[in-house]
């Protein structure tokens, strides 16, 4: 682990403040250009997908999918608490240590905007 990439990777962390968007590739892919770009490192694959490309197809979702975490984290860190999504086909579940039902997390949620 001592290549410049993944020692950019380990000095670039966190890679964003919303605990909900961890991932540097899929969640933030501008995270992986800048520290493909800023270290030379180079795609090994047969198919030589460069890393502008694989997050091209990316930045469609991560802005989706960043609104509803960003909302889903300021509405529950925001408050002092904590939140860990766990996303199941269609279906959202969120679990905090102030719900005590599955209901309860169902509720909270049916207010949420996107």
């Amino acid at each position: 682990m001592k290549s410049p990439l993944f020692q950019a990777y380990q000095a670039a962390q966190p890679f964003n403040h919303n605990h909900l968007r961890p991932c540097p590739i899929i969640d933030n892919p501008e995270v992986l250009e800048r520290l493909v770009a800023e270290t030379g490192a180079y795609s090994t694959q047969r198919n030589g997908i460069s890393a502008s490309a694989l997050c091209q197809s990316l930045y469609g979702y991560a802005e989706a999918w960043g609104r509803v975490a960003d909302e889903l984290w300021c509405r529950f860190h925001g408050e002092g608490g904590y939140a860990i999504l766990l996303l199941v086909p269609a279906q959202p579940w969120l679990y905090d240590s102030k719900f005590k039902r599955a209901s309860d997390v169902l509720d909270t949620l049916a207010g949420c905007t996107t």
